[in-house]
């Protein structure tokens, strides 16, 4: 499956889970990136939504909506 999910599908935190991931990547557009651990995330999180909800500690960006 891998990060994409089934095609045409948003995958959820738990099926990153399932797929053994335990951390993703968030990159910033100035730059930076954190490592956020899966396991406190809620398993139906959307990628969509965990986008749309991050926010970068260094600038205080957040992903365009």
């Amino acid at each position: 499956m891998g990060a994409e999910g089934v095609k045409g599908r948003d995958p959820t935190v738990a099926d990153w889970i399932a797929e053994g991931m335990a951390s993703i990547a968030l990159h910033c557009s100035c730059g930076r990136y954190a490592t956020v651990k899966l396991s406190g995330l809620p398993p139906a999180m959307r990628r969509s939504r965990l986008g749309q909800n991050a926010r970068c500690a260094a600038c205080g960006k957040r992903a365009p909506r």
